[in-house]
This record gives structure tokens, sequence and C-alpha cells, in this order.
């Protein structure tokens, strides 16, 4: 591995400056304050970023808060699709 490849690595992707973790986190303010819809709009950048991230089941969480359950019950699916940890 040359140190472009290491660089390269070590970097986290970002959107907007914020990672994955920064959008998720700030979703969960939002959902906090009843922002739903742009709680979901956090949690879809973060999606953008690593769908494997955890966004899917925030996701799923605000989604069912909303009386979405269908929707929500897709997020939750796809959570365990990407990271079965999020059971």
């Amino acid at each position: 591995m040359g140190i472009f490849d290491r660089f390269k690595s070590s970097t986290v992707a970002k959107l907007e400056g914020l990672t994955a973790t920064d959008w998720i986190a700030k979703g969960q303010v939002l959902d906090r304050s009843d922002r739903y819809a742009e709680a979901i709009e956090c949690y879809d950048k973060a999606l953008e970023i690593d769908p494997r991230s955890g966004a899917w089941w925030w996701k799923g969480k605000t989604l069912y808060k909303l009386g979405r359950f269908q929707e929500a019950l897709q997020c939750y699916d796809k959570s365990l699709e990407t990271n079965p940890s999020f059971y």
C-alpha cells in the first residue's frame, strides 16, 4: 500500500462537510424537537455517505413516530440487511 492509498483510506466521506455520524446526530436532535421531516432529510444524507451507518434504523424510528408504519418497517428491514448488528 502506497502513501496515497493510506491517505485515501484514512479520509472520512463527507457531504456538505459532515460525516454520516454527524448527519445522524443532527437528525436525532431534530427528531427530539419534533422536526421529523428535517430529521428524515438528515438520515437520508447520512445514507448517501454510508448506507451501513445506522441511519436506516433512525429513519425507521422517525417514520414510525409519524405513523408511516410500512415505510418504517422497510427501513428496519434495510437496516438489518445492511448491518445485522442493528437488530
